[in-house]
């Protein structure tokens, strides 16, 4: 797959009210049938520092590019590739990530063809993928998952809790993973059952039962695989 060619392409990311998405959605767009307005919606929202490399959309883009051009084949394993490199790419601080502007941007005006090529089901994507809380909306629930599942710089627990979409979809919408130590806990019993063979039922009924899980969860944590782990060199939360 070649790198996508996006007209104007803005230099750096910005902040678009929600209101203005919901205002231009369209059937089309979320079917991939037509590009969301970029004119009007550049105008609605608010650039970002334009000094502040951290903000600069290139390198966003080229991952998603390579995202799908890897997993062409199976885009859901997508997610826990991207997950941490989305994460060391936007270094923000969770209050900066919290602006859900920042995520209908990127949706709307910088990658709206990756929402509709991770998300679209038998005819469209749906419009929360765009514009949703956290836990939906397409690249706040990478961002977080790899935030809240990180162990410092060893974003391995990420690509183990993106394997199972039930984590990404049903556990982020919990308070208590806000709690690192117990979000690293959830994922030393998903590891154990991935290990023991367990059958997909029994994973991904996790979420629906967290307090049996966390209670098994807290009494033991589970050692990481050896594999070399992609670290993030310049966090800007710890």
């Amino acid at each position: 797959m070649n790198r996508t060619v996006i007209p104007d392409l803005p230099h750096v990311l910005g902040s678009l009210p929600g209101a203005a998405v919901t205002k231009h959605m369209s059937r089309g767009i979320q079917a991939g049938q037509e590009r969301p307005p970029q004119v009007i919606l550049r105008k609605a929202s608010n650039p970002l520092p334009e000094l502040e490399d951290r903000w600069r959309t290139e390198p966003v883009r080229e991952l998603l590019d390579e995202a799908m051009r890897r997993f062409a084949g199976g885009r859901a394993s997508a997610d826990g590739w991207l997950a941490p490199r989305l994460h060391a790419t936007l270094r923000m601080t969770r209050a900066e990530a919290a602006d859900p502007g920042l995520w209908n941007f990127l949706a709307m005006i910088v990658a709206p063809d990756y929402v509709v090529w991770r998300h679209k089901g038998a005819e469209i994507a749906p419009a929360a993928r765009f514009a949703g809380p956290h836990y939906k909306q397409a690249f706040a629930r990478l961002w977080w998952a790899a935030e809240l599942f990180r162990n410092g710089a060893d974003y391995r627990p990420v690509e183990l809790a993106c394997r199972v979409q039930d984590v990404l979809n049903t556990t982020m919408r919990l308070d208590v993973i806000d709690h690192r130590p117990t979000a690293l806990a959830i994922v030393g019993v998903l590891e154990r059952l991935l290990a023991d063979g367990s059958p997909g039922r029994e994973i991904t009924s996790m979420p629906s039962r967290p307090r049996s899980t966390l209670q098994g969860a807290h009494s033991s944590m589970t050692s990481w695989r050896s594999t070399t782990p992609l670290t993030q060199t310049h966090s800007c939360t710890g």
